[in-house]
């Protein structure tokens, strides 16, 4: 396993405080087969913890595993409650109509014809309901 200088440095300031940085690399280094995998974050990193508890966030690429960053004694790796925003549906048809005609307009600007014929409807439609 790799360690990103980031991850070496937040592990000195979070758990060992004065660390010289060559034997906090070391003493990670020395944690990754004791590894254990706990939990998958939504960016499918892993957080990875130690014998000693300390919690690893871990990152898969080509070259293998990666350490991106070093979680401190009492930080979660995700929020306790994700605030849920609640939609007007409404508002979200509205946004959606209107991305929808903005891109049928720069179609027609380039001289799409079908484009043009649904703006003709739509703008048709408008003028209907509007009356």
């Amino acid at each position: 396993m790799r360690f990103t200088v980031h991850a070496v440095e937040q592990y000195i300031n979070r758990w060992r405080e004065g660390l010289a940085y060559p034997a906090a690399l070391e003493e990670l280094r020395a944690a990754v087969p004791q590894l254990r995998a706990t939990d998958r974050l939504p960016d499918g990193s892993r957080v990875h913890v130690t014998n000693a508890g300390v919690r690893l966030v871990v990152k898969r690429e080509r070259g293998g595993d990666i350490c991106v960053t070093v979680l401190a004694p009492n930080e979660d790796a995700l929020p306790d409650e994700i605030p849920r925003q609640v939609r007007d549906p409404a508002v979200e048809q509205q946004q959606t109509l209107s991305a929808v005609f903005h891109y049928l307009e720069r179609r027609a600007n380039r001289g799409d014809h079908e484009a043009r014929r649904l703006l003709a409807r739509y703008r048709l439609l408008d003028v209907v309901a509007a009356g």
